[in-house]
C-alpha cells in the first residue's frame, strides 16, 4: 500500500479562492453578530463538501464562482495539498466550535470562530493563507502528511 503524499497540480482561479476566502468570513461575521447556529452547519457542509466531494455542491463555491466569471480571471498553478491541509484545519476549527456552541460553551465557540474570521480577513486582504504556510513549515520539519 503506498501513501499519496502530493497532490497533482491544477489551475486555480487567485480571484475566487480569495471571494470564497471573504465569503466564510462573511459567514463567520454574521454568526458572531446573530448567534444562528445554521451558519456553522453552512461552513461545515462548505468544508467537507469542498475537501471530500465536489466544490460545485458547495453554496459558497457557486457564489464566488459566479463572482469571479464577472471579474478578470488570474490563473495560477498551485499544489493543492497545502489549500487541502488549510480547508482541513478550517474544517477542524468550525466543527469543534460547533460541538462546544451545542455544549454552551459560547465564548470559548467564538473564540475560536474569530481566530478563524482572522485568518480569512488575512487571506482575501494580503493573500497570505496561514494554512499554506504551516503546511510549509510542517513539510520542511520533516513531517510527511498523508492525504485524506
Amino acid at each position: 500500500m503506498s501513501n499519496i503524499t502530493d497532490r497533482k497540480v491544477v489551475i486555480i482561479d487567485e480571484s475566487q479562492i480569495r471571494i470564497v476566502a471573504a465569503l466564510v468570513a462573511i459567514s463567520i461575521v454574521a454568526y458572531l453578530f446573530l448567534g444562528y447556529i445554521g451558519l456553522l452547519i453552512l461552513l461545515i457542509y462548505h468544508f467537507f463538501i469542498q475537501l471530500y466531494l465536489t466544490p460545485l455542491l458547495s453554496p459558497l463555491e457557486l457564489i464566488a464562482t459566479f463572482i469571479s466569471s464577472l471579474l478578470t480571471h488570474n490563473k495560477y498553478s498551485k499544489n493543492t495539498s497545502e489549500k487541502e491541509f488549510a480547508a482541513h484545519l478550517a474544517l477542524t476549527i468550525v466543527s469543534v466550535s460547533m460541538i462546544l456552541e451545542v455544549l454552551e460553551y459560547t465564548r470559548l465557540a467564538s473564540a475560536l470562530i474569530l481566530l478563524l474570521l482572522v485568518w480569512k480577513l488575512i487571506e482575501v486582504s494580503k493573500n497570505i493563507c496561514f494554512g499554506c504556510r504551516l503546511y510549509e513549515f510542517v513539510k520542511q520539519k520533516g513531517i510527511e502528511i498523508v492525504s485524506l
